[in-house]
């Protein structure tokens, strides 16, 4: 019996196929890792990235505290203006109190002067 070729016959690229099955896929091309990265260097690249990671985690939290830091010393001043604007207001408003109270003693004196007018004409 003849048997059917294409049944037992395996394709001329089957080799090639099961290697790029078992390598990563990168941007739509193989890359072959055993051929030019050894175990070690894979893990010293993966350390190595993880201590970038490290390194710029802490260069933001560095710059965020400087940030912070800049914004608190922003409100500090704008504090420390508000103060001095409510100084001043402070003493505007004691300068119109100072100004009623001249005000209120001369009406004072006016109403005083009327009555003792007014008691001289009435009989």
């Amino acid at each position: 019996m003849a048997s059917n070729p294409s049944a037992t016959a395996k394709p001329a690229d089957h080799k090639s196929a099961e290697q790029a099955r078992a390598l990563p896929h990168l941007g739509g091309m193989v890359h072959e890792w055993q051929q030019w990265l050894a175990p070690g260097v894979v893990v010293a690249v993966v350390l190595a990235m993880g201590s970038l990671q490290r390194a710029d985690l802490q260069e933001f939290r560095a710059e965020v505290q400087s940030d912070i830091r800049a914004i608190n010393d922003r409100l500090d001043r704008v504090d420390t203006r508000f103060d001095r604007v409510n100084d001043r207001f402070d003493q505007v408003n004691d300068r119109i109190e100072q100004g009623d109270a001249r005000i209120n003693s001369r009406i004072d004196q006016m109403n005083s002067r009327i009555d003792q007018i007014y008691r001289l004409l009435l009989p």
